[in-house]
């Protein structure tokens, strides 16, 4: 079991802001993800984490995306606004 905290600006990456994979009980909040290539947040085979008070603008993809097997995510009170699709499960 792994538990994590990300608080940063991630900015214009090569691919996705955030990517979690094969995780649970991580914490994704208070960061800025905005102008990445693909998404913003990226969830993979991860269970029981938390995305909350981020700022997801402007990916040309996803602002979340949660994958393959992620189940019982909480996602709330996120600002995420100008990208292709907002949220996708």
């Amino acid at each position: 079991m792994m538990s994590i905290e990300v608080l940063m600006l991630i900015e214009a990456n090569n691919r996705t802001g955030i990517a979690v994979t094969s995780s649970s009980k991580c914490t994704i909040a208070g960061n800025k993800i905005i102008n990445n290539k693909d998404g913003g947040i990226y969830l993979s085979f991860s269970t029981d984490n938390a995305i909350s008070e981020n700022k997801i603008i402007n990916n040309k993809n996803h602002g979340i995306l949660l994958s393959e097997s992620s189940d019982y995510n909480e996602i709330f009170k996120n600002d995420i606004t100008d990208n292709y699709r907002g949220i996708f499960i």
